[in-house]
């Protein structure tokens, strides 16, 4: 993907195409009409929008870069699963997954290039930080999807980075998600999923970002979370657990918690009661997600057995905490929880 030297039109929400383009044109349909053609017929060349003039489409080929990204490889799993590299303008590699389960399509998206928050149990770890994604490129991953595969029921912001580390960009690309002239995507279709970076995580509730949040809290205590995670030396489980008593939550809106249960680390028995100790003050809040460990080349972790997998879900349920076991979709070929990683370019 060659570099434009113009922006692109996937970095704007409506109401900012709106201002460019009535300072430009004078005439206040015209955001409308291209946002309308971009994002419910999906016609990415202004000299096919043929209700707009010809001299205003040339000039619009001009403002805006309306390309969107290709693939540079894509693999496809025993199970359906389809993970997508992409190359970027300045060669920074990202990875997409589009994972099936039953006749439902969740897509995948990354929000960084690489991560910086070090989680040992996740490879894109290995990578380190290495920026953070455009509202644009993150727009594009959705978009690709749907104009290769179909359009997804669900959305999910799980793959590289950490989101609320790029919290304007993803929370505008949110914003273009959910409109109803854009992709129209209902807010409780997206979860942005967090390592626990507590200042943003309300400030996505004082600002109503129209997103489900899920909170990657693997560890029952704050010595195993802060060996696991070490953005919980600075964002304590004690302290994870407080904002999330204390979260202004919408009508039957839970906070989805992550546990990735690590052989030998986090999933003893003594952890389950300790967690569920831990978790009763914020119970009627949450729901639970066990996601048994998927190993890659580089850890020394291990998953642990299907027994203890499901002594978990069953003690937490006898304990009225909602839960479910994720099992990760396309693990034979790394598209799985935790396993996304590129080379360095």
């Amino acid at each position: 993907m060659q570099r434009s030297q113009q922006p692109s039109f996937f970095d704007f929400t409506l109401d900012e195409m709106r201002k460019i383009l009535f300072e430009k044109f004078q005439k206040k349909f015209r955001a409308d009409q291209i946002f309308d053609w971009i994002y419910k017929k999906f016609e990415f060349n202004p000299a096919n929008m043929h209700n707009i003039s010809l001299a205003d489409r040339t000039t619009l080929a001009e403002m805006f870069d309306f390309s969107v990204f290709k693939p540079t490889l894509v693999k496809e799993s025993q199970d359906g699963t389809k993970k997508i590299l992409f190359t970027l303008a300045d060669k920074k590699q990202i990875e997409t997954v589009f994972m099936p389960s039953n006749d439902r399509w969740t897509v995948c998206v990354s929000s960084q290039a690489g991560c910086g928050m070090g989680c040992k149990f996740c490879k894109t770890a290995t990578m380190g930080f290495q920026r953070n994604l455009s509202t644009s490129e993150i727009i594009q991953q959705v978009l690709r999807v749907i104009l290769d595969f179909k359009r997804p029921d669900n959305i999910v912001f799980m793959g590289m980075g950490e989101p609320l580390a790029n919290y304007d960009n993803v929370v505008k690309a949110i914003q273009i998600l959910v409109h109803q002239k854009a992709l129209n995507f209902s807010w409780r279709s997206i979860t942005v999923s967090t390592v626990g970076l507590e200042p943003k995580i309300r400030l996505f509730f004082e600002e109503k970002v129209p997103a489900q949040l899920a909170i990657s809290l693997n560890a029952s205590n704050q010595q195993v979370r802060s060996f696991l995670m070490p953005v919980s030396n600075k964002f304590s489980f004690e302290k994870i657990i407080e904002t999330v008593k204390n979260l202004p939550l919408r009508r039957r809106q839970k906070i989805f918690i992550e546990y990735v249960l690590i052989d030998e680390m986090n999933a003893d028995d003594i952890h389950l009661n300790e967690l569920i100790e831990a978790l009763k003050v914020v119970r009627e809040r949450i729901k639970i997600n066990l996601i048994p460990f998927n190993e890659f080349a580089e850890s020394e972790f291990r998953r642990p057995s299907l027994k203890i997998i499901n002594r978990w879900h069953k003690k937490l349920k006898e304990n009225r905490f909602i839960s479910t076991v994720r099992w990760s979709k396309g693990v034979d070929i790394l598209g799985g929880c935790g396993q996304l990683a590129t080379k360095r370019i």
